[in-house]
């Protein structure tokens, strides 16, 4: 299990863990990102945002808050 900062452009993650508060969990749950849910790296140049794909829809995390969220490369 690693911090969705790790992985690459194009990496697909199964998401196992969001550590942080329970309001940035269910902000995140809201967009589609959970334990369970499935996302797709869309773009991640180590030092800014990371533009994530998930469902049918793109959303921007920034570093600090996507540093909380853990899954594993399928």
């Amino acid at each position: 299990m690693t911090s969705i900062t790790k992985f690459h452009e194009g990496d697909i993650i199964r998401i196992r863990l969001l550590e942080c508060g329970l309001g940035f969990q269910k902000r995140m749950a809201e967009l589609g990102i959970f334990a369970g849910a499935e996302i797709e790296i869309a773009k991640n140049d180590g030092r800014g945002p990371l533009l994530v794909k998930v469902f049918d829809s793109k959303i921007v995390l920034g570093q600090s808050g996507a540093q909380k969220i853990y899954g594993d490369k399928i």
